[in-house]
């Protein structure tokens, strides 16, 4: 039998033995290359796939593997090699702090074992400087031919070396939007733009995502821009309620034009109490809008969490009339004067509890159940226990902040926009005067009203153990402060 012997030629040929009798019976060119066709490519390209196929190493690992390497070499633990990004990109690029680490376990100057360590990585592949500075820190730049070969390795790796997720996970993302009404600034970009980062890497890491980015703060200024055009110009196919037809492509203004629409429509709603009542018709005619929603399975809910003056009740019993009219899937209240006008005028529609109720008690919840609420929101300023223990007994669904700003004030009481710039935080229009910097004798200005945000991310099984229903999740576009 010829036995192919793996060992290509210069030529290219194979030497074939001769049934096992040591003699080699010479060249034959045509059985050599159907041999390597039958029985070497196979192996070869075997071989290639299961390359292809090994894990991409990061470049952080591969560069704490070398110096790992370094520190055994040296006499010590080689996990004191690991290397991280440096915090002084002006002095290197990486850099490693294994020496301090380890200069209490050997009981030798940290600089001592940083210099063992340079020594030992000699002639090192991987690193172009590596430098020992007191008291014992390792800085290190990497040569240009390994970040070369490094990165013609990604090159030639699908999605450059990104492992695939084991168990791939179904990500829902909403995140909100830019206000149509409004000429835009960075604020209002930042939720989209982080928004949609978010989901496209998610994508790209092999998750199925689903998300979408919705429209910022529909509310009285589409009213505004829709009242403001249908005076421009009444003959817009979009004004005719007979209109069957299909909608024009093109929108009926520019941008610029918008940026002056806006501007002009709220100027005349200040002035004119007539034009300002038909901008509120025209931002509430929204039925489409709900029916849109429903339809793709998400809920409308309508904010009228502020208080009103007895002379504006019969507007809102109009208002909630529209909202269970155009089937919102609920109606978040503050005052408790329209929670009872609402439980006689509409009494099938949804009512929730807003945080600025003040519900601080079991009391609050029990009263906002009998009139009628699915569910309450708890004032941001209720210890653990009390909240607990609303939660454990409230005859509705008890829903708990765990997210967002905090204020100075309790939840719904605080007078202090309305004093100072009059304009009222139980209004829908607090100026956030707690937000300002302050100075007291004298001194440096500060921001001592000015709370962090509250985080309760990390207690999720807690919240769940007390009994909370809905977690209540805000986000505010403020200065870092």
């Amino acid at each position: 039998m010829d036995v192919c012997i793996l060992r290509r030629q210069k030529n290219n040929l194979f030497l074939h033995n001769d049934g096992g009798n040591g003699k080699i019976r010479g060249i034959d060119r045509e059985r050599s290359r159907k041999k390597w066709e039958r029985e070497c490519r196979p192996i070869g390209e075997e071989k290639k796939k299961r390359k292809r196929k090994r894990k991409m190493e990061k470049i952080l690992d591969v560069i704490s593997k070398e110096m790992k390497k370094a520190f055994t070499v040296a006499g010590y633990d080689g996990e004191l090699g690991k290397v991280t990004l440096s915090n002084r990109p002006d002095l290197c690029e990486y850099q490693c702090n294994g020496a301090m680490a380890g200069a209490k376990r050997y009981k030798k100057a940290p600089i001592k074992i940083a210099q063992d360590v340079v020594e030992a990585l000699g002639e090192s592949t991987v690193f172009s400087e590596v430098n020992a500075v007191n008291p014992g820190f390792l800085n290190l730049r990497l040569k240009e031919e390994f970040v070369k070969e490094y990165l013609e390795g990604m090159r030639q790796e699908e999605k450059f070396g990104l492992e695939k997720p084991t168990h791939p996970k179904k990500i829902m993302i909403d995140y909100g939007g830019p206000n149509v009404a409004k000429p835009l600034h960075v604020g209002h970009l930042r939720s989209a733009i982080i928004g949609e980062s978010v989901k496209r890497i998610a994508r790209y890491a092999g998750h199925e995502v689903i998300g979408d980015i919705h429209l910022g703060d529909w509310g009285l200024q589409i009213g505004l821009i829709i009242t403001e055009l249908q005076e421009r110009h009444p003959d817009l196919v979009y004004f005719d309620e007979n209109y069957e037809g299909e909608y024009p492509l093109e929108a009926p203004f520019t941008i610029s034009q918008l940026e002056e629409i806006y501007p002009t429509a709220s100027g005349k709603s200040k002035e004119d109490a007539a034009y300002k009542e038909k901008a509120m018709d025209a931002t509430f005619k929204l039925p489409e809008a709900v029916r849109y929603c429903h339809l793709r399975g998400v809920k409308v809910y309508l904010t009228v969490n502020t208080l009103l003056s007895d002379r504006e009740l019969p507007q809102a019993e109009e208002l909630l009339r529209l909202a269970s009219r155009c089937g919102v899937d609920g109606v978040i209240v503050q005052d408790w004067g329209l929670a009872a006008l609402a439980r006689k005028a509409v009494p099938d529609l949804p009512l929730h509890g807003s945080t600025q109720m003040t519900v601080h008690t079991l009391a609050g919840a029990e009263e906002a159940a009998r009139l009628g609420m699915r569910c309450v929101v708890l004032g941001r300023e209720l210890s653990r226990e009390d909240a607990a223990f609303i939660c454990r007994n409230s005859p509705i669904a008890a829903e708990v902040f765990a997210h967002g700003a905090l204020c100075m004030c309790w939840s719904g009481q605080c007078a202090m926009s309305a004093l100072i710039g009059r304009r009222s935080g139980n209004r829908g229009a607090c100026a956030q005067p707690c937000r300002l910097p302050y100075r007291f004798d004298g001194g440096k200005p500060g921001h001592p009203l000015s709370l962090k945000d509250a985080s309760l991310a990390d207690h999720l099984e807690e919240l769940r153990e007390m009994g909370a229903s809905i977690l209540k999740l805000e986000g505010r576009m403020k200065r870092p402060e």
